[in-house]
């Protein structure tokens, strides 16, 4: 699996702030930061990153996705929790 490319089509399609990638046996936990993401909700985040990665997972390169999501500010508040 193609790392690279897949974060390199997920930055392309969606233009993030931040996204970070790991890679555990083709199974991918993808963490995605992004202001427009502000307004919709949990599912509506989760479809507009499974879009990019379509192709991936109809061909069975990605067998398996975590997806997280956060606006800037969720991220930040996140890493404040995790860091106390």
């Amino acid at each position: 699996m193609d790392i690279e490319k897949i974060k390199n089509d997920l930055l392309d399609y969606l233009s993030p702030n931040k996204c970070y990638i790991k890679n555990y046996h083709n199974h991918l936990c993808v963490t995605i930061i992004k202001d427009s993401f502000t307004n919709l909700t949990i599912l509506e985040r989760q479809q507009e990153v499974y879009k990019p990665l379509a192709k991936y997972i109809k061909n069975n390169i990605i067998h398996s996705i975590s997806i997280t999501t956060y606006t800037p500010d969720e991220w930040k508040n996140y890493n404040n929790k995790k860091n106390n």
